[in-house]
């Protein structure tokens, strides 16, 4: 990773800290993660809101079984964060 640095409002930046202290994750791991999504809704690619419907609709009965499997393919940024959170 590179390090950079932003200006940001304080606003915002209190509220990813509380975001992140509710997550259990660094305030970095956020910023990181809120980019990443960015810039993939920002480039367009397909699928890049799947995973916020998955559930929602009928389908394979092993949804539920799976969901670490499905959630890794499609956003491996969030299940990282999620397995960070269990470590903790």
């Amino acid at each position: 990773m590179r390090r950079t640095t932003i200006l940001a409002d304080p606003e915002l930046l209190t509220n990813l800290e509380e975001i992140a202290r509710r997550d259990g994750l660094p305030t970095s791991h956020v910023i990181r993660e809120a980019m990443e999504r960015y810039v993939v809704a920002r480039r367009g690619e397909p699928n890049a809101d799947l995973p916020a419907l998955v559930g929602m609709f009928e389908g394979a009965d092993d949804v539920a079984e799976r969901d670490e499997e499905i959630l890794r393919a499609e956003m491996p940024v969030a299940v990282d964060a999620t397995a960070a959170k269990r470590a903790n």
